[in-house]
């Protein structure tokens, strides 16, 4: 009587609740590294209180300097927020990636330990990755990481514009800065 060869299945392979839970924690830093950073005296930034600046060519032409060194003010605060909300986004996508690949490590581990048994066939490459895809973990980490790329992409478009906003009041105060030390240049001949 032969035996007949099975081809390994995702029931019982891979990550129990137990070992997902194990690379979660270790794996799932972000809070821990906030909390150092406290401890060192950096502190997440807080929403500003200004508003948030809107540069419009009515401001563009009839704001005068001190307008514009609000502005400036305004961009600066509104820009370094937001870049202190995408390094977090980054660290959380860095994390969920993290996490995706050891699961994804130990699931192929796990499967291919099964498949040295006697009579289980090795599943194909394309088999193991749908395994390692429809890990529970990995599925709420595919979904936290999908959801931080698509936070990053609309927080990205604001950071560019107050980064816009900030080059062009920039070079409204040094053309200004420019015009009164060339006024005072000729009031000095």
């Amino acid at each position: 009587m032969t035996e007949s060869l099975t081809i390994a299945s995702p029931v019982g392979l891979g990550l129990g609740q137990a070992e997902e839970a194990k690379v979660n924690n270790q794996w799932d830093t972000l809070d821990d590294i906030l909390v150092g950073l406290m401890k060192e005296g950096i502190h997440p930034l807080r929403v500003p209180t200004c508003p948030q600046p809107v540069l419009t060519p009515e401001i563009l032409s009839a704001a005068n300097p001190a307008q514009f060194g609000t502005l400036f003010g305004q961009f600066e605060a509104w820009k370094s927020y937001i870049t202190s909300i995408l390094a977090g986004i980054d660290g959380l996508i860095l994390q969920c990636d993290n996490e995706m690949n050891v699961i994804s490590v130990k699931t192929r581990e796990s499967i291919r330990e099964h498949a040295k048994q006697p009579g289980v066939k090795k599943p194909s490459e394309a088999a193991i990755k749908d395994m390692v895809e429809n890990q529970p973990r990995f599925l709420e980490l595919k979904l936290q990481h999908q959801m931080a790329k698509q936070q990053r992409f609309m927080v990205e478009t604001e950071s560019d514009r107050y980064g816009r906003g900030l080059r062009i009041v920039s070079r409204y105060l040094k053309i200004k800065e420019l015009e009164m030390d060339d006024g005072s240049r000729r009031s000095f001949r």
